[in-house]
């Protein structure tokens, strides 16, 4: 959260500062966490990164947003929250699937709780043409039982941070190409009937490159796993 050079009395060397962090997050270089966001912008990152990154989409949510006739307030809390889902994302807006924004909701969520602003967000992108089949609120994918790829990583109960974050950002990406379903069992694979097995067999063990005789035990256990050790074998490739 300390990024730059910290203590400049300048205010043309704070400015240029600010610039440049701009720059790196609307070029897309970097992908800021939503505690960055949230807490450590500079002044017109939002305005500026909409400028650049799927103008035209961030146009036409505008123009959706205005029939509203919301407070002028209200509006722009709704279009910072679709430029932060955009930031988060990494991918064109009108693209996000129903996952996704259920799991940059869940962060934005764990840091300000609950807004309106991402319900709205939710409205406008179904305007747009985008979440198409998805129910008019997102809150009752929660309802079916959906859980966002953080609470579904976080269920498996994943020890070391990074390695949490790992699988997060790893499954929050494959998860705009499959359905709940397949992305539930991604995670029940992956974390369940690999990592959380590795961390319990292997306290303390900080890498996901694992030393061979960590991999050949985790191998030679798959084989007698009950529930069959041909999906866990081949995720491990």
């Amino acid at each position: 959260m300390g990024w730059g050079q910290q203590g400049l009395s300048n205010p043309y060397r704070r400015s240029l500062q600010g610039s440049a962090s701009i720059a790196l997050v609307a070029l897309e270089v970097v992908r800021p966490s939503m505690a960055w966001l949230r807490t450590a912008t500079p002044p017109h990152l939002f305005i500026t990164y909409r400028s650049v990154v799927d103008s035209d989409t961030f146009t036409r949510l505008d123009a959706w947003l205005r029939t509203l006739e919301l407070s002028k307030t209200s509006h722009m809390l709704a279009l910072n929250a679709l430029t932060l889902l955009r930031i988060r994302i990494d991918r064109p807006l009108l693209q996000v699937t129903a996952s996704q924004f259920l799991q940059v909701e869940a962060e934005w969520k764990a840091l300000r709780g609950r807004s309106r602003a991402t319900g709205v967000a939710w409205k406008a992108l179904q305007g747009c043409g985008a979440l198409a089949g998805e129910p008019a609120e997102s809150s009752a994918l929660l309802l079916k039982g959906q859980l966002s790829v953080t609470e579904l990583v976080d269920a498996r109960g994943i020890s070391n941070p990074a390695i949490r974050s790992l699988f997060i950002d790893y499954l929050t990406e494959r998860s705009a190409a499959v359905d709940y379903q397949t992305l539930a069992n991604l995670v029940r694979v992956l974390v369940r009937n690999f990592w959380s097995d590795i961390e319990r067999h292997n306290p303390g063990l900080a890498a996901i490159s694992l030393p061979a005789h960590v991999a050949a035990a985790w191998k030679s256990g798959c084989a007698s796993c009950p529930e069959g050790g041909n999906d866990v074998t081949t995720s491990s490739t």
